[in-house]
């Protein structure tokens, strides 16, 4: 995906959406969002892994193997360019003019693009004081992940928000549908065994 320091602004946003992003690329990302979503250092918290987690989501979701998640796989290489979180434009604009239903309800695309812009800037600055130029989500420590995951969750655009939402639910679904973790949370298991199931 990679000769992106040549481009810029806008032009960026763009090309994290139409490169088809490895495994490689995007792997490491959604390993951090594991790590972010899930307190593993908590006290009771299920004697799981990151490695338990991620074998588990891409048996519940096999992001490489199914094209209906090309469009997952290129967000979250667009979520690791933390760089371009603030900016609003192209794809990403033209995703929240369908949420919002612009067509049809009416409304500016430009002007609510630069309103969001704006907004998601200033909540990005203060972030990006304590952060390398260029960094990536991937190499940031959990606590600096989670602090850009919020970013994405109080954003002003609703495009960003389903996508931290979706993110999390993901990884959520995938942690508590694991055996380990049921005793954690008192759950005994199905009523009727996985094995008599279809028998």
């Amino acid at each position: 995906m990679r000769c992106a320091n040549a481009v810029v602004g806008n032009a960026r946003v763009a090309e994290a959406f139409i490169v088809d992003p490895s495994w490689n690329a995007y792997r490491p990302v959604l390993r951090g969002v594991i790590a972010a979503v899930l307190p593993f250092d908590a006290p009771g918290f299920p004697p799981i892994t990151i490695d338990d987690v991620e074998q588990r989501l891409l048996k519940l979701f096999p992001l490489e193997n199914e094209t209906r998640y090309a469009g997952l796989q290129r967000t979250i290489a667009f979520f690791d360019e933390i760089a371009l979180f603030p900016l609003m434009s192209g794809p990403l604009l033209q995703e929240e003019a369908n949420v919002r239903d612009l067509a049809a309800r009416g409304g500016d695309s430009a002007r609510i693009g630069a309103e969001i812009a704006a907004t998601d800037a200033a909540s990005f600055a203060t972030f990006a004081t304590n952060i390398k130029p260029n960094a990536r989500f991937r190499d940031l420590s959990v606590d600096a992940q989670r602090t850009y995951l919020g970013l994405w969750r109080d954003s002003a655009s609703i495009v960003k928000r389903e996508f931290f939402g979706s993110l999390r639910n993901v990884v959520m679904i995938t942690t508590w549908s694991m055996d380990a973790t049921w005793p954690s949370i008192g759950y005994t298991g199905p009523l009727i065994p996985r094995t008599a199931v279809g028998s």
